[in-house]
């Protein structure tokens, strides 16, 4: 009789770069959930320092103190060896007894491409139901992945869903649980939800994102068009255009350390306002009707002039540079690479 093969539930996709400390606190309190039919992908980006090393590491219980504000959900680790197998590539076949999975990427492809080699990875050889995005700068709560799981399982008209993030270091505090689109083409965070509550959004945020495979197979990956950030809000004005029903879980708690890839990064001289201002003008001219573009990129100068002279306190002179940088570049550029970025903030900045 031929074997029936059995796939798991949920694959997670944890993306790391250079930030083992926050992969492997983030892994703890993933081995630690209620809800065990899953697998894990780590997805190592290119990292240049020993990521990857300290990995395997924390897999075979060689690491025992994890600095953590979350002593509750990081401790007591779990029982070591953690049996994981390491891929030097996304064409190797797994070993599908293994529940713990890490890639080597090559180089740094940024968030988007590298969660989307995984995700071919799944659909190519895990097959799981479901995929879970996960930022490796997160901790979760036990219950987070089974409270985001039965929501699919409850209403098969649900295409993605995401947790509640809450914030890292004001616990009591919600960061968003998604948001709706405003007409001119920014997010509004949606702030408050009940514990009860599966709230309807519009835009999803990709900090624990989770999507059904079919949906991937139908509608495709993550837009690869941005090397830095864009990418959820793309996705989520793909979704809608689509009629796809997205919602936010209000009991499925996962807390963010926000922004700290980027803050590590970025300095705050404003050249991030300048990448997110190019990053969602591009991206909407796929969108919008051409003359609504222009008009809003002409509109985006002053918005974006008054956000750099206010919060960012930079002078006048040096906004009129950045302002006239996104007006330039807004309507040359049909992406946004990493090359793009560095072209931009070393020639024009």
């Amino acid at each position: 009789m031929e074997r029936t093969e059995v796939f798991p539930a949920v694959t997670i996709l944890i993306l790391n770069w250079n930030g083992w400390q926050d992969t492997i606190e983030c892994l703890e309190t993933v081995a630690k959930q209620e809800f065990t039919d899953f697998k894990v992908l780590i997805i190592d980006n290119g990292s240049d320092d020993d990521s990857v090393e300290k990995i395997l590491a924390w897999a075979l219980g060689e690491i025992k103190d994890i600095s953590t504000r979350f002593s509750g959900l990081v401790y007591p680790l779990v029982p070591k060896p953690v049996p994981i197998q390491v891929l030097p590539d996304p064409e190797t076949e797994p070993n599908k007894a293994m529940d713990y999975y890490l890639l080597k990427l090559d180089q740094n492809l940024g968030f988007a491409r590298g969660m989307n080699v995984g995700m071919r990875f799944v659909t190519s050889f895990l097959k799981s139901e479901f995929v879970l995005l996960l930022n490796n700068d997160t901790v979760l709560d036990p219950k987070a992945l089974g409270n985001l799981i039965s929501i699919f399982k409850r209403e098969p008209r649900v295409a993605m869903a995401q947790s509640t993030i809450w914030y890292y270091d004001w616990p009591d505090r919600i960061a968003n649980a998604g948001g709706i689109i405003l007409p001119w083409g920014q997010t509004r965070y949606y702030k408050k939800i009940k514990a009860s509550e599966n709230k309807k959004i519009e835009f999803i945020n990709g900090c624990a994102l989770c999507v059904r495979r079919s949906v991937l197979e139908q509608y495709g990956y993550l837009t690869e068009k941005f090397f830095f950030g864009e990418e959820d809000f793309e996705w989520s004005l793909r979704a809608r255009k689509n009629k796809l029903l997205m919602v936010a879980v209000g009991n499925s708690k996962v807390y963010h350390k926000i922004a700290a890839s980027s803050e590590r990064n970025w300095r705050k001289d404003g050249r991030k306002v300048i990448i997110f201002a190019l990053n969602r003008l591009i991206d909407l001219k796929d969108f919008w009707p051409r003359w609504q573009w222009q008009i809003l990129r002409f509109l985006s100068v002053f918005y974006f002039a008054f956000l750099l002279l206010t919060r960012y306190r930079i002078g006048g002179l040096k906004t009129l540079k950045f302002a006239r940088t996104i007006f330039k570049y807004a309507g040359s550029l049909k992406q946004l690479q990493k090359e793009d970025i560095d072209f931009v903030l070393n020639n024009e900045i």
